[in-house]
């Protein structure tokens, strides 16, 4: 059931089960890989985890997704930075500012 394992996949980002999480959030993306919500849920498990690369990337998926959603364009700066990475946050900021009616 989809509702069930978006829960376990929560549980298990909760409890620190990086594999188990990363792998069924993974495996749900396979069955919905045009759901932003559930693109952003996996970019923010990734960001717990400390994946900050990866997180920008789903990020930015969720954004293209959904590009009204200027959420998914803010947390994408955030990973960016997190990762160190100033150019890229940057260049994200500038997307930000264009898609900002």
């Amino acid at each position: 059931d989809v509702g069930n394992s978006d829960i376990l996949a929560r549980a298990y980002v909760g409890a620190r089960r990086e594999k188990e999480a990363i792998d069924l959030y993974k495996k749900k993306m396979e069955g919905e890989p045009n759901s932003a919500g559930l693109t952003g849920r996996f970019a923010q498990a990734l960001m717990e985890f400390g994946k900050f690369d990866e997180a920008a990337a789903q990020w930015n998926k969720a954004f293209s997704i959904d590009p009204i959603n200027l959420f998914f364009k803010q947390k994408e700066i955030e990973a960016y930075n997190s990762a160190g990475k100033t150019a890229e946050a940057q260049k994200a900021s500038e997307e930000l500012k264009k898609a900002t009616p």
